[in-house]
């Protein structure tokens, strides 16, 4: 994966961090999503509510990357250059 690029999530799900995300990622950016917040379940959960959100709109194109944590992770996202 690319260098990327740190997009906050904030410490919710919300859809203006998922428009930035979006913006991102066509313009071909790599990004990694961090979430605001202290309770690593929180984190958690927001993470998978942008994993799913990004996976229903780009779908096969999306390339997601698991940062694996003690308690919390996070993921990465690019998507696939179109030949």
């Amino acid at each position: 994966m690319k260098e990327q690029t740190y997009v906050s999530g904030s410490n919710y799900f919300n859809q203006n961090s998922l428009d930035q995300m979006k913006e991102l990622l066509e313009k071909g950016k790599a990004i990694q999503v961090g979430i605001d917040c202290i309770g690593h379940t929180r984190n958690n959960s927001e993470q998978e509510a942008y994993r799913e959100a990004l996976t229903n709109l780009y779908g096969d194109r999306l390339e997601v990357k698991y940062n694996d944590g003690v308690c919390s992770y996070s993921y990465s996202y690019q998507l696939k250059e179109v030949k």
